[in-house]
């Protein structure tokens, strides 16, 4: 069987495998994918279920031995699933993850550039926002990952 027939978990397999052996055998080229392996990013805004599909990796990294340590920033949330100093960070948009909550408003004024003046002083109301953000692996997000 050539490399195309087979699944293609088993070539991603296959490939890890062989470089862990390259890096094994040269130990001089580890510190070249020192960064690129701590974590190698793993989108999964595109999967049917962000939540889900992130619930699944974390599920499977714990089973495996990993590290799970939890990320969110303005723009994303997911996890990066880590073992010693290699792993794998998945993650989608944070309004994915994340519950947009209006917690009150400000009223706020700032200078702004005006075309028939240098700035004028404009004073608007600006939404108080908070992020809750669901847990990642809850029971109801994704079915137990078997090793």
């Amino acid at each position: 069987m050539n490399n195309t027939e087979k699944p293609l978990h088993v070539q991603q397999a296959e490939g890890l495998r062989a470089l862990a052996d390259l890096l094994e055998q040269n130990p001089e080229l580890a510190e070249q994918t020192r960064y690129n392996l701590e974590a190698i990013n793993v989108p999964c805004s595109s999967a049917d279920d962000p939540v889900a599909t992130i619930a699944a990796f974390v599920r499977a990294g714990l089973a495996h031995g990993a590290s799970i340590e939890k990320e969110y920033d303005s723009k994303f949330g997911g996890a990066t699933i880590s073992w010693g100093t290699v792993g794998i960070h998945v993650y989608t948009y944070r309004e994915e993850v994340c519950e947009r909550v209006v917690t009150g408003t400000e009223t706020v004024t700032k200078q702004v550039p005006d075309p028939a003046a240098p700035l004028i002083e404009v004073t608007e109301e600006v939404e108080q926002v908070e992020w809750r953000c669901r847990p990642l692996v809850a029971a109801e997000q994704a079915p137990a990952v078997t090793p």
